[in-house]
């Protein structure tokens, strides 16, 4: 049941990015122009408007879907009552991440804790509702889990309107969101696909049950992926304003947010991998001999982090299609690691090919990057993180084989190994070319 649950929302994800199209992040490229021109009812106004045509859009494939489903005769309850949830989620969810934008553009921190705890005690209240007293099962799991956007949607709605006063919009502005949100989009779907293929395929290829599991892993490792969103969430306004300073400002600021990063990242991942056996122990009994698992969707979300400091060094140069690019390449050879091997090695190539895929991605950005921006670093920090993180989950994954001693033994030296690394390379940043 957890497989399908987890399966629902991940098509539900893949709705939301295809038919959010990336304006949130087009009104915050554009945001800080429009309020200094004076323009900002303008470009929420437009906002709005290439939302509702979304919305259209969203509509009639809707319909569409639910023709289908008639023609082929397979219109059951279970499947009316996902499509009208999945569809539904939609638009609530856009207007929701579009005040979000608003208010860490704003700077409007309290108001930003509070529609954040709202929608998630919303969904909790619900969710439970639906789940222990009326037991509706995975329809009721998935209807709770959009709950908290389809609530608070009028109240998104009338505070977005008062932070923005939304006036006549621009037909300028409409083309610029779109032709930034959509160049996009690629880049968008296809970390999707990187992060949600495996799910799919797992399905395909092994049981219901391997999917339980694997979903599983990939739940219990979003303790890691939580630096990552907070990153993003932080990170976005926040390179914005330094696109207004000088260049070389720029550039010596990627690099200390790329050195940073790297070593915060670190010591989080030893952290989560020192207590996940214990944990698993604890509170996941079913599954607490697959704890191994973990550290393979972690160092994938590590170097999936990275990738958003390189995104923004592309941004900064409008080459977005880049992005697309390097997201996309990742995104393939994952699909084909996994449709190769899955069937012979089961989970581990479903998590590994995962880990391949994020390190060519972030790879093929620091490409980019360096030729559109100069940015550039060390061969030693680069080449040193991609052994670490091609080997050390080999390793790990071999070593817990044999004892928890040989983990922890392991771990502790992969641990000492990426803080001397990160180190030595950052003493040596003024020194790029080694």
């Amino acid at each position: 049941m957890f497989g399908l649950f987890d399966l629902s929302l991940t098509i539900a994800n893949f709705l939301f990015l295809f038919f959010e199209g990336q304006i949130a992040s087009a009104f915050e490229r554009f945001y800080y122009e429009a309020k200094d021109e004076g323009k900002l009812p303008a470009l929420s106004s437009s906002v709005l408007v290439v939302y509702a045509i979304l919305m259209a859009a969203l509509f009639f494939v809707a319909l569409g879907t639910c023709f289908v489903f008639t023609w082929l005769h397979c219109f059951i309850y279970f499947h009316l009552a996902l499509i009208v949830i999945l569809f539904t989620s939609v638009p609530p969810k856009q207007l929701y991440f579009l005040l979000l934008a608003n208010f860490r553009l704003d700077d409007l921190r309290r108001c930003y804790v509070i529609y954040s705890l709202a929608q998630m005690l919303i969904t909790l209240f619900v969710s439970l509702l639906l789940l222990v007293v009326f037991k509706v099962g995975v329809v009721g799991a998935v209807w709770g889990a959009m709950s908290g956007y389809i609530i608070l949607m009028p109240l998104v709605l009338v505070h977005f309107f008062i932070l923005n006063n939304p006036s006549r919009f621009s037909w300028g502005y409409v083309t610029s969101l779109v032709k930034y949100g959509f160049l996009a989009l690629p880049a968008v779907i296809s970390s999707a696909l990187l992060n949600s293929s495996g799910r799919f395929i797992v399905l395909g290829s092994i049981s219901l049950t391997a999917l339980g599991v694997y979903s599983a892993i990939n739940r219990i490792s979003t303790i890691f992926s939580l630096l990552v969103r907070s990153l993003n969430l932080v990170w976005s306004p926040m390179i914005i304003r330094q696109f207004r300073r000088p260049k070389n400002e720029v550039v010596s600021f990627l690099i200390r947010a790329i050195h940073l990063y790297a070593a915060g990242g670190m010591v989080t991942i030893f952290l989560v991998l020192l207590f996940a056996p214990v944990l698993f122990d604890l509170f996941f009994n079913k599954i607490s001999n697959m704890y191994y698992y973990l550290v393979f969707p972690i160092i994938a979300f590590f170097w999936q982090g990275w990738s958003i400091i390189w995104t923004a060094a592309i941004d900064w140069t409008k080459k977005t299609h880049l992005v697309s690019v390097a997201v996309t390449a990742g995104a393939a050879l994952t699909i084909l690691l996994q449709l190769e091997f899955i069937r012979r090695y089961g989970l581990f190539a479903a998590f590994f090919s995962n880990v391949v895929g994020s390190i060519l991605t972030t790879y093929v950005l620091t490409l980019f990057a360096s030729k559109c921006a100069m940015i550039k670093v060390g061969r030693l920090f680069w080449w040193g993180n991609v052994c670490l993180g091609l080997l050390f989950p080999l390793l790990l994954w071999r070593l817990h084989f044999i004892s928890y001693k040989s983990y922890y033994l392991a771990l502790i030296f992969f641990f000492i190994a990426s803080i001397s690394l990160n180190t030595i390379s950052a003493c040596l940043i003024k020194r790029l070319k080694l």
